[in-house]
């Protein structure tokens, strides 16, 4: 492999999805790039948004083939939330995102209570995505909950998955910009980053590097935090972030370019 900035950190942050695997396959490169890390010594974790808890994480990738020795340790917003929502354990949530049966599974393992009633709860919270919830219901709670002038809590921040489809964080994005307030738990915000290095031993922002696929809660979130990031490829997600001039939170186009300086020719032999 050449020899490039990549290789001089100590601590690897990889995005999960569009980087490791697609949600059907591993990459083939990124496993050996991995592998390549590994032989190096290095520290190597997966810093996902997913709202799965990592043990969940560990399965999907067991049933992909894919080595979870490989990771020092596994990340979700899944976790970070559970860590995080002990804090409101008296509150009542109105799910915005529906009640399907992820949903519903992730409310139980967490003891969120739950009413039916926006009027009667503290807190709205988007999880993650349902088959049994339209787009259109989910603009009409984000709408009828922004009047409430409740704060609302999202699990996973993601504004679109790799084949495009809206994510939690495109209707908290939108609650946002209506004025809402919102608590992300997921990349981009610092509150994660923040809960990840404590975890990990000895972290000091100089030696780390993040490898994610979106400029919005990959690339804007490592830059904000202070750390090195690469950008692994040009997503649809990016092509769609470009075109329609997404702001995510706010954020402005100068956090949205990665810091490592590498030759994109250099970084296409190792990826592509």
């Amino acid at each position: 492999m050449p020899n490039l900035e990549i290789f001089n950190k100590k601590i690897y942050l990889f995005d999960l999805w569009g980087v490791i695997h697609d949600g059907r396959k591993p990459y083939d490169k990124i496993i050996r790039l991995i592998k390549h890390l590994k032989k190096l010594k290095k520290r190597i974790y997966i810093v996902s948004n997913s709202s799965s808890s990592s043990s969940e994480v560990k399965k999907d990738l067991k049933k992909m083939f894919i080595n979870i020795n490989y990771f020092n340790k596994i990340f979700t917003s899944g976790d970070f939330a559970s860590n995080y929502l002990k804090r409101y354990k008296k509150k009542k949530f109105y799910s915005l995102s529906g009640l399907g049966p992820k949903n519903l599974k992730f409310c139980k393992e967490n003891k969120i209570i739950l009413t039916s009633d926006p009027k009667k709860s503290d807190i709205g919270i988007l999880i993650s995505n349902e088959i049994n919830i339209r787009e259109s219901e989910l603009i009409g709670n984000i709408n009828n909950f922004f009047l409430l002038k409740k704060k609302i809590i999202c699990i996973n921040p993601d504004y679109l998955n790799i084949n495009k489809k809206k994510c939690m964080g495109f209707y908290a994005n939108k609650f946002f910009l209506k004025g809402g307030n919102v608590t992300c738990l997921g990349k981009p915000e610092k509150l994660y980053f923040n809960f990840i290095s404590k975890k990990i031993k000895n972290f000091k922002k100089r030696d780390a590097i993040l490898i994610g696929d979106t400029y919005l809660n990959d690339i804007c979130g490592a830059n904000k935090f202070g750390i090195d990031s690469v950008l692994f490829k040009s997503s649809k997600i990016n092509q769609y972030i470009k075109l329609n001039n997404v702001k995510l939170f706010g954020k402005i186009k100068k956090n949205l370019e990665p810091s490592a300086k590498i030759d994109p020719k250099e970084l296409e032999k190792i990826f592509f």
